[in-house]
């Protein structure tokens, strides 16, 4: 008797329940759900494997890198990044110097350089992180991404300014790619000159919206040479600057071509006797990669640097920078201009602000 009531009631209890859930879209759209809960679950996973493969690779480096010049190097690397990521916003006029007007007409001058600073950044910040878990070619090719971010940012916040806009050799080589309706830098420039005139506006990222709204088909081809010479006929870098920064990038691209597979992952493990399967750190590629870091902060804040002076040798602008504290930075990148190239051209250049005046 118990069973049957049981019985009933489950009948009865299934006449309630909704069995659209059958419809072939909607358990499509219930399975694409599903799926999609698992990918997420998997990234959290993956996420946290990285984690632990970080902490890993750090503790199991061998005792010969744990040494008193790598502690130095690492100190560096964290340095590096620190000043450059201070050193941008502490060149910028002060609010407690002057007032919030002035510092946001500068930063707006130079608001096509900011955009690309900030992604400057976070590849670094990314690159640093990838070669720790491992991905040295992931690290290098974001590590190279940030030498053209600081370059192509500049030569945009440039190209906003009449007397640079005039001054144009090497860009106007710069065509669009191999086809019909791409452009180049030529098209830019000419549509910048009939839209701005001799006028410099108040922002320069209004460049991106020009391009946007009227040169949708604006895609130069790639020739980071070809950028660097025109910074070199403005007087931004010398010759020995160029030299550096290019053969850098030489370098780097290298690990980000990989026409030899002694630059690839595997390569490189196996030319260390390391497991090329397993990603166990490679001591050596590691310290390879913090000097190559290291080198590049200097140059992407040599270039932020060269960027705001040429609104900071305007009397209403340069009043405004709190310049001891820039000091306490130069003296807080000594060292760093001892070891390190690039920065051994920051530290002139920073204190060369000291004495426009």
């Amino acid at each position: 008797m118990l069973f049957s009531t049981k019985n009933k009631m489950r009948v009865q209890h299934e006449k309630q329940i909704d069995y659209s859930y059958q419809d072939d879209s909607k358990l499509e759209l219930y399975k694409k759900v599903a799926s999609s809960i698992d990918f997420i679950l998997y990234i959290i996973k993956y996420a946290s494997q990285n984690i632990n493969k970080l902490a890993e690779n750090l503790s199991e480096l061998p005792e010969p890198y744990m040494t008193p010049a790598a502690a130095e190097i690492l100190y560096n690397v964290k340095k590096s990044i620190v000043l450059f990521r201070e050193l941008s916003t502490s060149i910028i006029p002060s609010e407690t110097l002057c007032n919030e007007d002035t510092k946001n007409d500068f930063l707006n001058l130079h608001s096509a350089y900011i955009a690309y600073h900030y992604d400057a950044l976070i590849l670094l910040e990314h690159s640093l992180f990838s070669a720790l878990m491992g991905y040295y070619t992931a690290a290098y090719i974001e590590l190279r991404s940030v030498l053209e971010d600081v370059i192509r940012g500049i030569i945009f916040d440039l190209i906003a300014i009449p007397k640079y806009r005039e001054k144009v050799k090497e860009l106007i080589k710069i065509k669009g790619y191999e086809n019909i309706d791409s452009m180049g830098f030529g098209e830019l420039l000419f549509l910048l000159k009939s839209k701005l005139k001799n006028n410099r506006p108040e922002l320069s990222v209004i460049i991106f919206d020009i391009i946007n709204n009227e040169l949708k088909n604006f895609n130069p081809k790639t020739s980071f040479a070809k950028l660097l010479k025109q910074l070199k006929q403005w007087n931004i870098i010398n010759a020995e600057i160029f030299r550096n920064i290019h053969d850098l990038y030489a370098k780097l691209s290298k690990y980000v071509h990989r026409f030899h597979p002694n630059y690839s992952e595997v390569g490189k493990r196996i030319l260390m006797g390391k497991d090329w399967v397993k990603l166990e750190p490679v001591p050596q590629e590691l310290f390879t990669f913090f000097q190559n870091f290291i080198e590049i902060c200097g140059w992407a804040t040599y270039i932020t640097i060269m960027d705001f002076s040429v609104d900071l040798q305007i009397d209403k602008y340069y009043k405004c920078i709190d310049r001891n504290f820039l000091k306490d930075l130069a003296r807080d990148m000594e060292e760093l201009g001892r070891t390190a190239n690039s920065w051994k051209f920051v530290l002139i250049k920073l204190k060369s602000l000291f004495t426009i005046r």
